[in-house]
């Protein structure tokens, strides 16, 4: 069976519903727990995982689907985006106001300015 790494979105967790349904359909999926909103710490990570993992396939919804497409271009392995988020720093902007949830710690996430100049156009 080929190795898929799912990505989640912001605020979510490697244990999210989506990818538990993916591995109870019988994938072998690896979702790793990272932080969308820090665009290096996840690059980083989420490249390192790659090089250890060696995945047919890059899958992610939301803000993981805009990494999915990010890694894909880095890495050349081929992805699945749904919904992805395409442009971060314009999409993540409103929560300069007001925190994002963090759904999988039950916290909040709060983005400042630089936070979001370090997404690449």
């Amino acid at each position: 069976m080929h190795k898929v790494i799912y990505l989640h979105g912001l605020g979510s967790s490697g244990q999210a519903s989506t990818a538990l349904a993916l591995r109870d359909a019988g994938l072998d999926i690896t979702a790793p727990d990272y932080a969308p909103q820090d665009y290096t710490a996840s690059i980083s990570l989420l490249t390192e995982l790659i090089t250890e993992q060696q995945p047919a396939l890059l899958a992610g919804t939301s803000m993981g689907g805009y990494y999915a497409l990010k890694l894909a271009e880095l890495t050349g392995i081929p992805c699945l985006a749904v919904n992805a988020c395409f442009e971060p720093a314009l999409s993540l902007s409103k929560y300069l106001q007001q925190p994002a949830e963090d759904y999988a710690s039950g916290g909040l996430i709060h983005f400042t300015p630089p936070m979001l100049h370090a997404f690449p156009r």
